[in-house]
């Protein structure tokens, strides 16, 4: 019946999710659903075309940034030895080479690209919930609840939001090769941990990424701890990798203060420019047990 055809489009068997034919029938279904949430992303954010560059970010990070431009090659492995407006994020900040290069920077070409990104993130989440199990119709709502949430207008009209949209492009794509690995180490999960290395470059809050993995494997792909731990393994030998090359580079940056100096392990100090920054986290101990 046209129920029972339906029924077997928007959930069909696992086994047959990869056939050419059930392929080849959603194909055309596939490209409207994607169109949609584009076309739905494009109406939401679009006034955000209009706006300019705000001198909160934009100018260290993008068009006053002396390592934004040419140069290009040289200037962007520069980039992954310095610290950025007090953070590691060289991904973030080589993207504004692309900018540079193609609009000069200019504001219209900058809140378009951002805006591109967050439209591609968003059709890899709804394709990362499908892949996980859910109906079309669902993981359309769900794709377009997140993807509409006004939250996320600062990440796509700002700017320097690029590492938000950056970030969520890699995140998406690093789960949905992730969840579609048979195994350790295999082609896709290869793929899933270079991608979360350029998440985790673009963004540093995305290196706690693996410890959701082994839920996510026990509770949506219904598989063991074991298993899942196992997996995530990697994932988290990378996160802690770069963990340590951040904290090595804001050491040698001169931005991190000892407990016995009267900071915090992790606080801001005064970079080697001299400039003070005002973000300094304090822990006394002796304060706090009183």
């Amino acid at each position: 019946s046209h129920v029972e055809f339906s029924c077997l489009v928007i959930m069909p068997h696992p086994d047959q999710r990869d056939s050419p034919a059930h392929s080849s029938q959603l194909t055309a279904h596939s490209l409207l659903t994607y169109a949609a949430i584009v076309s739905a992303v494009f109406l939401a954010f679009s006034p955000g075309l209009g706006g300019g560059l705000l001198r909160w970010d934009d100018d260290r990070m993008a068009f006053e940034n002396p390592l934004v431009g040419p140069p290009y090659v040289a200037n962007t492995l520069r980039m992954f030895g310095t610290i950025q407006n007090e953070a590691y994020q060289p991904l973030h900040v080589a993207s504004y080479q692309i900018d540079r290069a193609l609009w000069g920077l200019g504001p219209f070409g900058s809140h378009l690209f951002n805006l591109v990104l967050y439209a591609l993130g968003v059709c890899l989440l709804f394709r990362l919930l499908e892949r996980l199990g859910a109906s079309r119709p669902a993981a359309l709502a769900g794709t377009l609840l997140f993807a509409l949430h006004p939250s996320h207008v600062e990440s796509v009209a700002w700017v320097s939001g690029r590492k938000d949209v950056l970030s969520l492009v890699f995140v998406a794509a690093s789960l949905l090769l992730y969840v579609r690995s048979e195994r350790p180490f295999d082609r896709r999960h290869a793929g899933a941990m270079a991608l979360f290395a350029c998440a985790a470059l673009t963004k540093t809050t995305t290196l706690f990424l693996p410890l959701f993995l082994p839920f996510l494997e026990r509770w949506a792909l219904r598989r063991s701890w074991r298993t899942g731990i196992a997996r995530a393994a990697p994932m988290a030998a990378v996160a802690a990798a770069l963990g340590g090359l951040v904290t090595w580079i804001w050491q040698a940056e001169g931005l991190t203060r000892t407990l016995a100096s009267g900071g915090s392990r992790f606080a801001l100090a005064p970079g080697p420019s001299g400039r003070t920054l005002r973000v300094r986290l304090r822990a006394r101990l002796s304060g706090a047990a009183s």
